[in-house]
This record gives C-alpha cells, sequence and structure tokens, in this order.
C-alpha cells in the first residue's frame, strides 16, 4: 500500500473512531493508541504522526468534529502515550 493511501486510510478510520467514542475519555485514549500502534507500525515519522493527528491543515481532530473537551482529551491521550509508543518501535521491539 502506497504511504498516500495509508495516511488516508489511517486519517479516515480515527476520525470516525474518535466520533464514536466522544464524550468518553477512556475510549477515546484507546482510539488515540490503535492510531499511534499502526502509525509508527507503518513507519511514520513522529513529527508526521503529530502532523496528521492535530496540526496538518486536514488533521484528525478537524476530521472528527470533536468538542474541546474530548479534544483536550485525545492530546492528554497522544501526550501520555506517544511517548512510549515512538520508543518501542524506534527501538526495533
Amino acid at each position: 500500500m502506497e504511504k498516500d493511501d495509508f495516511v488516508e486510510i489511517l486519517l479516515s478510520e480515527t476520525a470516525t473512531a474518535f466520533q464514536r467514542c466522544a464524550g468518553n475519555a477512556e475510549s477515546l485514549r484507546g482510539a488515540v493508541f490503535l492510531y499511534l500502534n499502526r502509525a509508527y507500525e507503518h513507519g511514520l515519522e513522529p513529527d508526521c504522526v503529530c502532523d496528521l493527528l492535530g496540526v496538518s491543515p486536514d488533521n484528525v481532530l478537524k476530521r472528527s468534529k470533536l468538542s474541546q473537551s474530548d479534544e483536550a482529551a485525545v492530546m492528554d491521550a497522544y501526550e501520555a502515550l506517544d511517548p512510549i509508543l515512538e520508543q518501542q518501535y524506534s527501538s526495533g521491539a
């Protein structure tokens, strides 16, 4: 699968998952974990993973149209989980 195709699928599926989990911080955390795991498993760089989540013009948070509190829950989960998963995949584990 081409990188651009993978990224589009990842963004779409993650936005749908975030919408399904809206209002439940623990479920949003699980969706963030899945997003990070899939992104790093596919070899995306950490900066790209961050940009796709909430920085790039067509990012997951924008697509999912979450409330401010749900967006905050997503970012809290990202900040807690990203260093763990980034290290896991960068060490080849």
